[in-house]
């Protein structure tokens, strides 16, 4: 599993995942998922959610959490 991949970390992106695909905006998936802002931020940087240019968040359901980013 990636580094500094956590079950918390796992459990969040699952709920929001379960939720919906596409959020508005952070807080609306902070909201719906219970997560903190490192956490958002964390799986942005891994690549787990893609950060829109006009605010919104997608959730990336291709995720590898092996080695990140999306399945061959």
């Amino acid at each position: 599993m990636a580094a500094g991949v956590d079950t918390e970390l796992l459990t969040v992106y699952e709920i929001a995942k379960a939720n919906q695909v596409i959020y508005n905006n952070k807080a609306e998936l902070k909201k719906a998922s219970g997560m903190n802002s490192d956490q958002l931020n964390k799986l942005i940087s891994m690549g787990a959610l893609d950060a829109m240019s006009d605010g919104s968040i997608a959730i990336r359901l291709d995720f590898n959490w092996e080695g990140g980013g999306a399945n061959e």
